[in-house]
């Protein structure tokens, strides 16, 4: 019986994650003191291969990894300087070399670094913004970096985007045939919105893959930025009465404006998620939640759910479940008018992906941050990018979702619907988040990478001691 007991724990193990692949970091030679800062992972997308990035204070150490998980090539570079921490994105180019975007902490200077493992050579270029450009996000599509800024009190939004020889070009869009409104609904410069304002000291945007399990902590945000297809969208949020959304083309740098009306005119708060070509959006006040599904394409209403402070919630399929706060735990509430309340009175949202069953997911909730004594923050404390692990986590959203559910307290339901978004009932299954959560890595957060390949996960692990980088293969 015994045997049989380890047996079955082993299985469910291997079941959910397997080493695919492990090699060491032969380039460092320097001293152990000096600690490898970030570990960070590139997939090409032409032809599926994976690049590593190793950086400490002041060099960056690649390899380029085959398909059987083996290093194919490597390449240093040395003194990439101490102020540029941050990935923000990458390209490669057709005849195979990369190109590495580092950023400051202001992220208003950047560095582009080169590698050519065909040649065995490495270049650098420095990039700063003009006096009062501001940094948005940055996305990496087909292979090609594109990092977005604009400036306050203006109707534009510029572009860098990588060359094949790593350089940046820099495209201005002009936006002024696009009328954008405020949380007032008042007309306001694209650019004030986008940056929250003269005052504001934001992240940048949160960047969201639709594929993978995203947390209410980063949703919650009233402004995002998706990569559909080749283009990138941005739903803004701040207005109660309409979400807006702002779609450039990145083919032509051709740019449209949507908006779509939402549920109630009495709403304390509203957010809203794109998964596939639905909108989902969510209004809610103390009495009474609307979630409304629209067509994003046609802008045509598919389907509208509500929940009424006196009456049951007919489409969960969870109880309603309080995650952590000052005693830790999870606690299950029943009564919709509690639900309402709590999610009335911290950062508010909501995520949808797609299951295995082809089913949709909808998590809808709210959150609060804690305090390190345990206590709660008032108002509504953001989760900053920052906060939650390595820098490289802002280039890559998959390690971001990953490591965003510390350090708060939330109150949410879990929701199933089918491919016409009618209620089914059913279990939530864990995703492959918890399963990772399950599983504890060897490294510290800085050496953790986790990314989606072909149809799995992987989470690399770096151990600083041994230079040893260990893959590891997840599953749903």
């Amino acid at each position: 019986m015994f045997s049989l007991i380890i047996l079955l724990g082993l299985s469910i193990t291997i079941f959910s994650q397997e080493q695919i692949g492990s090699f060491v970091n032969t380039l460092k030679t320097s001293s152990y003191n000096i600690k490898i800062k970030n570990v960070f992972s590139i997939v090409d997308e032409k032809t599926e291969k994976i690049a590593f990035f190793f950086t400490d204070a002041k060099n960056v150490y690649a390899y380029k990894l085959n398909s059987d998980f083996t290093v194919e090539e490597k390449l240093s570079f040395v003194d990439k300087r101490r102020k540029y921490k941050t990935l923000i994105g990458h390209s490669i180019s057709e005849n195979g070399d990369y190109t590495i975007v580092l950023a400051n902490n202001k992220k208003n200077k950047f560095l582009s670094v080169h590698f050519s493992f065909k040649n065995k050579t490495t270049s650098s270029e420095e990039t700063v913004f003009v006096q009062g450009e501001k940094f948005i996000q940055a996305a990496s599509k087909k292979n090609k970096f594109y990092l977005i800024t604009t400036r306050r009190n203006f109707d534009n939004i510029t572009i860098y985007s990588n060359q094949e020889d790593g350089k940046l070009k820099k495209d201005k869009l002009d936006l002024k045939h696009l009328s954008f409104i405020s949380k007032q609904g008042e007309g306001m410069y694209i650019g004030d919105i986008l940056t929250g304002g003269l005052y504001s000291t934001k992240d940048p945007i949160n960047k969201i893959d639709e594929n993978i399990p995203n947390s209410i902590e980063i949703t919650a945000e009233l402004k995002k930025m998706y990569e559909k297809d080749n283009a990138l969208i941005f739903t803004l949020d701040d207005n109660k009465k309409f979400t807006q959304t702002l779609t450039i083309n990145l083919n032509d740098y051709s740019t449209s404006r949507k908006v779509f009306k939402k549920g109630m005119f009495d709403a304390l708060r509203t957010n809203s998620f794109i998964n596939g070509n639905n909108i989902f959006i969510a209004s809610t006040n103390k009495s009474k939640f609307v979630l409304k599904v629209f067509n994003y394409t046609t802008q045509e209403l598919i389907k509208e759910y509500t929940i009424n402070k006196e009456e049951p919630i007919t489409f969960k399929n969870t109880p309603i479940i309080q995650e952590g706060g000052a005693y830790g735990g999870v606690r299950k509430l029943e009564k919709a008018k509690k639900f309402l309340r709590k999610i009335n009175t911290g950062k508010f949202g909501l995520s949808v992906r797609k299951t295995n069953k082809n089913n949709y997911h909808i998590t809808i909730g709210a959150y609060v941050v804690k305090r390190q004594s345990g206590m709660m923050m008032g108002g509504f404390g953001a989760m900053s990018i920052g906060s939650v692990g390595n820098v490289s986590m802002f280039f890559n959203p998959t390690q971001f979702a990953f490591n965003s559910m510390s350090n708060t307290r939330s109150t949410r339901i879990e929701c199933l619907f089918d491919e016409n978004l009618n209620h089914v009932e059913g279990k939530i299954e864990d995703t492959v988040f918890d399963k990772m959560k399950n599983n504890k890595a060897v490294s510290s957060k800085e050496g953790e990478v986790i990314f989606k390949y072909k149809d799995y996960f992987i989470r690399s692990e770096y151990i600083d001691y041994s230079k040893m980088c260990v893959l590891k293969k997840f599953t749903n």
